[in-house]
């Protein structure tokens, strides 16, 4: 297979607001004995790029946004025995917002079966981060148990939508979604949550009046809350005693 020189990529050389990302042509990275070149079908999105670009967490510039990606090894080294060139792969690995991206074969690669869909590409691509986030929390952060009450802040976003489906089919919890539309909190819905909260209409006081009388003045058993400052005294009021405070992603930083 010959492969190109030059490629498509989204990255920046400074850190700042949209204006300073580049979509250009940069060369197609060289491998090593460990390591394969996959050409990405898909590339899923998370709001950690924010955090890259604006300079929140370091990064050596030139910077390659893009932190999961789903595609086809078109390269390995010579040391590579874990997948071979035209196996489809998920993988987690800062980059993938380029035509190709290089991965040590020794992260996190998840090999596909062969016959796998362009749909379930596109499913892999972009659940990969947020579906562990998501099963991390349920189970290791707090192992949520049948008929715990959780609170789901910001229930409309990636990990939102993964934990209300993990949480409400998987767990058989009741989940209380919070979000600031009713278009989001509809998503929320469909994705297995029982209560909805509209942010954008109702104060914080109201707010964990809301969850306290739907948990019956207990508090809910933990709060996953990704969107931080703005809804930290929420989440301490919400949260029962001897609860669980999860705080990840603060999108209002």
């Amino acid at each position: 297979m010959t492969l190109p020189t030059t490629q498509k990529a989204i990255y920046f050389t400074e850190n700042g607001d949209r204006d300073v990302l580049k979509y250009e042509d940069v060369p197609v990275p060289k491998i090593g004995e460990d390591e394969i070149l996959i050409k990405n079908r898909y590339a899923g999105i998370n709001f950690i790029e924010v955090y890259f670009r604006k300079g929140v967490y370091p990064s050596e510039k030139p910077y390659t946004l893009g932190r999961e990606a789903a595609g086809e090894v078109v390269a390995v080294g010579s040391k590579v025995d874990k997948v071979q060139v035209g196996d489809k792969v998920g993988y987690l690995y800062p980059g993938s917002f380029a035509q190709y991206t290089k991965v040590p074969a020794s992260h996190n690669i998840l090999k596909l079966p062969k016959d796998t869909s362009d749909d379930l590409l596109k499913l892999v691509s972009a659940s990969l981060l947020q579906g562990l986030t998501a099963l991390t929390f349920i189970y290791e952060a707090y192992d949520v148990k049948e008929g715990d009450y959780i609170l789901v802040t910001a229930a409309a976003g990636g990990v939102g939508l993964i934990l209300n489906q993990l949480l409400s089919k998987v767990k058989k919890a009741h989940v209380i979604a919070l979000a600031s539309t009713e278009e989001k909190l509809k998503l929320a819905k469909e994705a297995g949550a029982e209560f909805l909260i509209n942010s954008s209409t109702t104060s914080q006081e109201e707010q964990i009046k809301k969850i306290l009388e739907i948990t019956n003045g207990e508090g809910v058993a933990a709060s996953f809350d990704s969107v931080g400052k703005d809804t930290l005294e929420l989440s301490l009021g919400a949260v029962a005693r001897k609860g669980t405070f999860v705080s990840y992603g603060n999108a209002s930083v």
